[in-house]
C-alpha cells in the first residue's frame, strides 16, 4: 500500500471517530435536556402550580364560596361593636441570634435582622453585603419598617428595651409579601419573623412569619398610636383623614343613589411575580404578542365600536394567562362592548397609572397608546355623559377618566379591590369598606392582618382569584338591593368600631403587643450560647455574609437613622468616665446620604444583589418579566454547560485512544 493510500485511510478513520464523537456529544445534549423536567424549570413549575392550586383552591376559600357560609352569615345576628380576628397566633419557641441570621438563607431579598444593643443603647439593622435591593425598595420598605419598629419597641417595652438589660434580635421583612425562594417552600423556620405586609393565606406555608401592618399608611398608624396615642390620618374619617363615610360626602349618596356599576382604579403592578410559574401576564410585557395582535385586527377595522369589540375578544381569548387586573380591565371591556345603547356597563375596571419605568399616569403613556386608541385599560382624560334607564333621572359620568378621587369613587355602589404585587392591596380594601357601596373582595393567595377582622358575607362579597364569579356575584347584589346594603352598612361599622380610640387600642394590643410580648419572651440571648461572646462576635463568626447596614436610636419616628459598617458599631462602645458610661455615639449627620454610604467600605447598600431587584427597578418590562427567573436559568445554563465540557472531554480522550488503536 502506498503512502498516499495510508495517509487517506488515516483520515478517514480520523473523519469517522470525529463524527462519532459528534453524534456522542449530540446525544449527550439531548439526554441532559430530556431528564432537565425532572429536576429543572419544568418539575419547579409543577411544584409552583401545585404550591399555588393549594393557595387558591384549597385552604378556606371553597367554604367560604359557599352557598351554605353566605346563608349562615346573612341569618346571623350581627354585633355592630364586635371586631373579633379570627387570627391563630402562630406558634413561638425558644430561639438565638443564630437562628433569626439562619432565617436568611430562605430569603431572597427585603429581609432583615433587628438587633438591639443594650450596652450601646442602638438598634442595628443587619443585612447581607451579598444582596441587592433596589434602593427606593429598600428605604422605604425595609429600613422605613424597621425605623418604626424600633419605636414601637421601645415605646411599648421601655424597661425592656434600655441600658443594662440583654440583647436582642428578631427576624423581619417587608415586602409585598414574604420573599422566601420557592424552593424553600414550605418554610418551617425556627425564629419568628415579622413579615411587614401581605402574608399567605394558609399558615402552614411558612408557620413562623407574624403578619404585621404594611410599611406606609397602616404602620405609620400604629407608630403614631404608640408614641401619641392618636389615630394616624389614614384611620380617621375625611376629610380630615381617608375614610369618606356617607356623611362627609353630603346629599347625593343614599343606596338608590349610588351609581350600579363596579368600579376600580389603580396600577398595572404585577401579581406574586416571584411565585407564578408559569407567570401570569400583563399584555404590556408578554413577547408583545397580545399587544400585537390586537394592533392587526383593529387595523382592519373601520370604527372604533368594531376595533373596540375586536380587542375585547382577544383580551378573552388570552383571559388565562392575564393577571387579576388585567383580567379586570378584560371584564370590563365585555361589559362595555355589550352595554346597550343609553345603558352604562356594569363595570368600569381600569389603571389610572403603569408602573412600566418609572410610575406615572396610564393615560397618554407610550405603553398604553395601543389599548388607548379602543378605550380599553386606560381612561380618557375627560368625562362623557351617558344617560341611565333606572329610576334615576339624571345621568351619571361614565368612565370618569384615568383618575378617580377616593371622593367621587364614593359614587358608585360597588368596589373591587384588585390582586396587586403582594396578592393585595394594602390601602384600597380599607377605604372602599368606609364607602357607602358594597365591596366585592378579591379573594388571593396572601391576605394582610386587618383581612383577620373582616368577615365573608358580612362585611364584603368574596370574589373568586379568577374572577369568573363577579358578573353573577354583581347580578346576585343587584336582585338583593337590601342584603347588598346590609352586607355594606356593616363594612362601614366595622371600619368606625376599628377607627375609635377603644377599638384602635384594641387592635393595636392584639396584633402587635401581644405577638411582641411572646417573642421577646421567646428570645435567648448570646450569653445563653457563650458567655465569653458578644452579638458581634456571632455576627462575625456565623453570620453567613451579614453585616450591620443601619443604625437606628429608636427615641422618635423623626429621629435619623445612619448606614454604618462594622467599624462603626465597634466604635460605639461607650468609653468608662468616673466609673460611669458615657452617652452611646450619636448617629452621624444624614444630611449627605452618598458620602455616609461611601465612607463605610463593608456597607451593605454596596452590593445588594437579589434575583428579584428587576421587579423594583425602573426597568423595561421586558426586562423585568426575565429577571425574576434569571437565577434559576444561570444555574441550568451552568449545568448544561458544565455537562457539555465533561462529555467532550470524555470523548476527546476515548477519539485519541481509538485513533492510536486503528
Amino acid at each position: 500500500m502506498d503512502v498516499a493510500n495510508k495517509v487517506e485511510m488515516t483520515w478517514a478513520r480520523r473523519r469517522g471517530v470525529l463524527f462519532l464523537t459528534l453524534i456522542a456529544v449530540y446525544c449527550a445534549i439531548n439526554l441532559h435536556i430530556s431528564g432537565a423536567p425532572e429536576n429543572g424549570h419544568v418539575k419547579e413549575e409543577q411544584y409552583h402550580r401545585e404550591l399555588l392550586q393549594t393557595l387558591d383552591e384549597n385552604y378556606q376559600l371553597e367554604e367560604i364560596m359557599a352557598e351554605k357560609t353566605r346563608d349562615e352569615a346573612l341569618s346571623a345576628e350581627y354585633d355592630p361593636t364586635s371586631m373579633d380576628s379570627s387570627r391563630e397566633p402562630p406558634d413561638v419557641s425558644p430561639y438565638n441570634l443564630i437562628d433569626a441570621i439562619n432565617e436568611f438563607r430562605a430569603y431572597s431579598g427585603a429581609f432583615s435582622v433587628l438587633v438591639y444593643d443594650s450596652q450601646r443603647d442602638q438598634f442595628y439593622g443587619l443585612y447581607s453585603n451579598k444582596e441587592r435591593t433596589n434602593r427606593s425598595l429598600l428605604e422605604h420598605k425595609l429600613w422605613g419598617s424597621m425605623k418604626e419598629l424600633a419605636v414601637m419597641l421601645r415605646q411599648q417595652f421601655p424597661q425592656r428595651f434600655s441600658k443594662g438589660n440583654e440583647e436582642f434580635a428578631v427576624a423581619f421583612g417587608a415586602s409585598d409579601y414574604p420573599f422566601i425562594h420557592p424552593s424553600h417552600l414550605p418554610h418551617m423556620g425556627k425564629a419568628p419573623v415579622l413579615q411587614f405586609g401581605s402574608s399567605f393565606r394558609d399558615p402552614s406555608i411558612a408557620p413562623n412569619v407574624f403578619v404585621m401592618p404594611p410599611p406606609g399608611r397602616h404602620l405609620s398608624g400604629f407608630c403614631d398610636w404608640s408614641r401619641l396615642g392618636s389615630l394616624g390620618h389614614f384611620f380617621r374619617p375625611a376629610p380630615r383623614g381617608e375614610l369618606w363615610y356617607r356623611e362627609a360626602l353630603g346629599p347625593g349618596h343614599e343606596w338608590d343613589e349610588l351609581i350600579p356599576t363596579v368600579i376600580w382604579r389603580g396600577s398595572d403592578f404585577n401579581f406574586l411575580p416571584t411565585l407564578r410559574r408559569p407567570r401570569e401576564l400583563r399584555p404590556l410585557e408578554s413577547e408583545g404578542h397580545i399587544e400585537e395582535q390586537i394592533k392587526k385586527v383593529i387595523a382592519k377595522r373601520p370604527n372604533l365600536e368594531r376595533k373596540k369589540q375586536a380587542a375585547a375578544f382577544i383580551l378573552r381569548q388570552h383571559y388565562a394567562e392575564l393577571t387579576p387586573r388585567w383580567k379586570g380591565v378584560s371584564i370590563s371591556a365585555d361589559s362595555e362592548v355589550h352595554a346597550k345603547e343609553g345603558q352604562l356597563p356594569w363595570a368600569d375596571i381600569r389603571f389610572s397609572h403603569t408602573t412600566y419605568g418609572q410610575s406615572r399616569v396610564a393615560a397618554g403613556s407610550s405603553e398604553f397608546k395601543t389599548f388607548e386608541e379602543v378605550d380599553i385599560a386606560a381612561g380618557k382624560n375627560k368625562e362623557v355623559q351617558r344617560p341611565v334607564s333606572t329610576s334615576m333621572s339624571h345621568t351619571h359620568p361614565f368612565c370618569p377618566g384615568t383618575f378617580v378621587s377616593p371622593k367621587d369613587m364614593a359614587k358608585y355602589k360597588y368596589h373591587i379591590d384588585l390582586a396587586g404585587g403582594g396578592g393585595t392591596t394594602w390601602h384600597g380594601t380599607w377605604t372602599k369598606l368606609a364607602m357607602p357601596g358594597l365591596l366585592f373582595h378579591h379573594m388571593s393567595p396572601t391576605l394582610d392582618y386587618i383581612h383577620y377582622r373582616m368577615k365573608p358575607w358580612v362585611h364584603y362579597v368574596p370574589i373568586a382569584p379568577d374572577l369568573s364569579d363577579l358578573e353573577d356575584k354583581y347580578i346576585w347584589a343587584e336582585n338583593n338591593p337590601e342584603i347588598a346594603q346590609k352586607i355594606s352598612l356593616q363594612a362601614v361599622e366595622l371600619t368606625k368600631q376599628v377607627g375609635s380610640s377603644d377599638g384602635f387600642a384594641r387592635m393595636y394590643h392584639e396584633d402587635f403587643v401581644e405577638p411582641l410580648q411572646r417573642i421577646i419572651d421567646a428570645y435567648r440571648p448570646v450569653a445563653d450560647i457563650d458567655p465569653s461572646k458578644t452579638w458581634i462576635d456571632i455576627l462575625k463568626t456565623q453570620g453567613q455574609g451579614l453585616v450591620p447596614a443601619l443604625r437606628c436610636q429608636g427615641f422618635s419616628n423623626l429621629d435619623l437613622c445612619d448606614h454604618i459598617s462594622f467599624e462603626d458599631v465597634e466604635q460605639d462602645i461607650p468609653q468608662e468616665n468616673d466609673g460611669e458610661s458615657s452617652a452611646p455615639k450619636q448617629p452621624r449627620p444624614s444630611g449627605d446620604k452618598e458620602a455616609d454610604i461611601e465612607s463605610s467600605g463593608e456597607s451593605a447598600l454596596e452590593n445588594f444583589a437579589s434575583p428579584y431587584s428587576s421587579l423594583y427597578s425602573p426597568d423595561s418590562g421586558k426586562s423585568r418579566r426575565r429577571m425574576a427567573d434569571r437565577g434559576e436559568k444561570s444555574k441550568n445554563v451552568s449545568a448544561l454547560a458544565a455537562g457539555l465540557v465533561a462529555f467532550a472531554s470524555t470523548f476527546v480522550v476515548v477519539a485519541t485512544v481509538l485513533e492510536y488503536l486503528l
